[in-house]
């Protein structure tokens, strides 16, 4: 007896309809609509956690390298030198391999790739190393160390050694962060007027934070731990000095976690 094949063992062996090919595309262009979402999310998720584990590594080596110097801290400006501000320069891409020099280095086993951040797109513009990333995206706290105290100014704590670290703590003192465009050498400069007492519209801020995680940015802090923090405004990333800020709260944390009044204090 003879049997009549369904149709679509007549069509093996010739291919996809018009119809079942465009089915098909659009089946695969829904399905990278729904994940090209969520691969950049997890994208930047690791950034940020790769983010923190440098920071971290970075402060461990800064407590360690402290505990060898009779608790001396190393101060905020001899972290690093070179000036990261133009791309066009030998600095930006540590051309002469400074890092490999400066004092942290050592004790992170002269892996100098941890100081850039994943989530830091900066590129050289030099010629010859054009698309080479920047060689430090990291600034340290510009209360640690004795900068202020030699120059006589003492209305908020400087850190100049492990034990200073009473106010506002080592779990709430940043040492390193992330630092946008304004990033020069290592010492992130902190604005504290406002601060205590409150003042918000006398807000402002000299060095910029980067916000290189999805509005957010990674900080460590004295105790070892480190973060990242999401900020409730953008920042002016010109790479300018002196941006006021009235009324910005994001600017009132960072102060909180640089340093605090040293006499009558009322926060």
């Amino acid at each position: 007896m003879h049997h009549q094949l369904p149709p679509w063992r007549n069509r093996l062996g010739g291919g996809f309809t018009l119809i079942e090919l465009l089915v098909v595309v659009a089946i695969i262009g829904i399905l990278a609509a729904l994940l090209l979402p969520v691969l950049a999310k997890a994208k930047i998720r690791a950034q940020a956690i790769g983010c923190m584990n440098n920071t971290r590594q970075l402060t461990l080596a800064w407590l360690v390298q402290a505990g060898d110097n009779a608790d001396v801290v190393l101060d905020a400006g001899a972290m690093a030198t070179a000036d990261m501000r133009d791309p066009s320069s030998d600095d930006f891409i540590d051309r002469y391999n400074t890092l490999a020099h400066d004092p942290l280095t050592a004790y992170v086993g002269g892996n100098v790739k941890i100081y850039q951040c994943p989530g830091d797109t900066r590129k050289s513009t030099q010629a010859g190393f054009l698309g080479r990333s920047e060689a430090r995206s990291y600034s340290m706290n510009c209360y640690i160390g004795g900068y202020f105290k030699a120059r006589g100014i003492t209305e908020f704590l400087s850190y100049v050694k492990l034990a200073d670290l009473t106010r506002p703590g080592p779990v709430n003192t940043m040492v390193l962060l992330d630092e946008g465009p304004s990033i020069n050498d290592s010492f992130f400069l902190v604005d504290m007027g406002g601060f205590d007492p409150q003042n918000l519209p006398a807000k402002r801020l000299n060095d910029n934070p980067a916000t290189y995680h999805n509005r957010a940015g990674s900080f460590s802090f004295a105790d070892g731990h480190s973060e990242i923090h999401k900020w409730r405004v953008d920042f002016n990333l010109s790479g300018s000095l002196v941006n006021t800020s009235p009324g910005n709260l994001d600017v009132d944390w960072l102060q909180s976690k640089t340093t605090a009044k040293a006499d009558r204090a009322t926060r």
